[in-house]
Order: C-alpha cells, then sequence, then structure tokens
C-alpha cells in the first residue's frame, strides 16, 4: 500500500524526467545559426527578348562537367594540345589540391558525428630474485593491462551538424571553382590556337599578295621594256609591291604569331621552339 508520502516522491521523479526530457529535446532543436536559405532577388516576371524566342533563362551548372566539347572541331592538333594542356597546367593542379583539401576537411568535420573508440594495451613481465628482501622467492610476474575507451560528443547545440554543413559547402565551391578553372584553360587554349591559325592564313594570304605584285611588276617592266607601257605604269607597279612589302613588315603579323606560339606553349608546358611546326592548312 502506497502512502502519500511515497506518492509524492512518485509523482516528483516523473515530474523531474519529463523535464529533463523537455530541456534535452529543447536543447537538441537550438542549432547554432540558422538554417540556409537561397537568397531570393527580384527579377521581372517578363523580359522583352522573351517573345522574340531567342531569350533562355540561365541555369548556373558551375559544378557540372562540360565535356570534350573541343572535338566539333575535328582538328587532331587541338585536341593533343587541350590533353596536354590538362596534364601539365599548374593552376588546375593547384585547383585539385584545393578541391582534395576541402574534401579532407569535410571528411575530418563529418567523423566528429561518430563516436570516437580508443584502445590500449599493454603487457609487462617481471621476475623476484630469491634474495630480494621481503623475499618472495624465486617469482615470475606477468601481468596483462587492456582499456577501452568509447566517447561520444551529445551534438546538443548543433555546432558539430553546422561544421560539417560548412565543410561540405567549401568542398563543393572548390569543386565548382575547379571545373571553372577547367573550363578557362580549355577556353583559352582553343582561342590561342584558332588565333594562331588565323595568322597562319593571313601570312598566307600577304606572302600570295607580295607574289601577284612582284609577278605584275615584271609584267609592266616587260611591257615598257618592250614598248608598250609607259613610266607612270612601271613606277605605280613597283609603288604597289613596295606597299605590299610594307604592310607585312609594320603589322607585324609573324611577331604576333610568334607571340600567338608562345602563349599556346605556355598552357601546354611545351616549349615555344618547334611548337606548332608547320603552319596547318585548315584555311
Amino acid at each position: 500500500m502506497n502512502t502519500p508520502v511515497t506518492a509524492k516522491l512518485h509523482i516528483m521523479k516523473h515530474a523531474l524526467l519529463s523535464s529533463v526530457a523537455i530541456v534535452t529535446l529543447a536543447l537538441a532543436g537550438c542549432a547554432v545559426g540558422p538554417n540556409y536559405k537561397r537568397p531570393t532577388t527580384e527579377t521581372p516576371a517578363h523580359y522583352k527578348a522573351e517573345a522574340l524566342g531567342s531569350w533562355k533563362e540561365g541555369q548556373p551548372g558551375d559544378h557540372v562537367p562540360k565535356g570534350d566539347w573541343w572535338n566539333i572541331f575535328g582538328d587532331e592538333t587541338l585536341n593533343d594540345l587541350q590533353g596536354r594542356a590538362t596534364g601539365a597546367n599548374q593552376e588546375l593542379k593547384a585547383a585539385i589540391a584545393r578541391v582534395e583539401q576541402a574534401c579532407a576537411t569535410a571528411r575530418v568535420a563529418r567523423s566528429e558525428l561518430l563516436p570516437t573508440l580508443n584502445a590500449d594495451s599493454s603487457y609487462t613481465r617481471q621476475r623476484f630474485s630469491p634474495n630480494q628482501v621481503p623475499g618472495f622467492g624465486d617469482l615470475t610476474a606477468n601481468n596483462y593491462r587492456g582499456a577501452l575507451d568509447l566517447s561520444y560528443e551529445i551534438d546538443l547545440w548543433g555546432r558539430v551538424r553546422r561544421g560539417f554543413e560548412s565543410a561540405r559547402a567549401d568542398a563543393q565551391a572548390s569543386l565548382a571553382a575547379f571545373h571553372n578553372v577547367l573550363l578557362t584553360l580549355h577556353a583559352d587554349v582553343a582561342q590561342n590556337y584558332f588565333a594562331l591559325r588565323a595568322l597562319d592564313a593571313e601570312i598566307s594570304t600577304v606572302t600570295s599578295t607580295v607574289g601577284l605584285r612582284k609577278e605584275q611588276v615584271q609584267l609592266v617592266r616587260s611591257r615598257f621594256d618592250a614598248g608598250i607601257g609607259n613610266q607612270l605604269d612601271k613606277r605605280a607597279g613597283h609603288s604597289s609591291w613596295r606597299k605590299s612589302l610594307d604592310v607585312q613588315i609594320r603589322h607585324g603579323i609573324r611577331r604576333w604569331r610568334h607571340k600567338m606560339e608562345s602563349r599556346a606553349a605556355e598552357n601546354s608546358r611545351r616549349s615555344a621552339v618547334g611548337f606548332a611546326g608547320a603552319p596547318a592548312r585548315c584555311f
């Protein structure tokens, strides 16, 4: 039979346990900082260009691999340059290292959510001398010791969870930055390569023009020597030929080609000497 005192103690015990449970749940819900929410930006509902059919809503995808988009040009030299640049560019290697570092930090932060188990063991062997005072006789003692330590941080305030969320977001940002560096590198290689080939085409055009002007001068000179032409035509043809030579020298097309050659070689970490070889005949 329960006495009034026993009943009161029973009620107080349940009240205390309920209070502890409520406080624990309340503390567990009090995470450090608010949950992340993507910032909202006020944008118009419609755009003028939308009616033209050429407008498309932007869909950022920095973390999505872009693939080998340059293969569409079907240029084996460009494909080779892209492969060399991907394997040798130091900025890209640094971006990869940053991704690996951020991922390692995220894994360490995630491990804090798990319990920690430490094990320790030792063994000692001791032999007593029969001449020792007090005498234990000729005795050998073996001592074995083992310890197991289990610890776990109850993340009441959400510090560990928030730390892991932050580290994971940093890892995702590092991965997106890596893909941007990779895309920039490939675009730079392609741009330099096509600029190089455009200069090759321009050099070929200028060289051909100089040759045609030279033939024209020879033709006018032959006509003049034969008594068909006049001195004015001879001087005009010679002036046109000299002008074509001046254009080639003044614009320094070959100098620009050497500059683009050096930039393309820098991306792939190759020597600019003999980098391009014979100009490609793709134009």
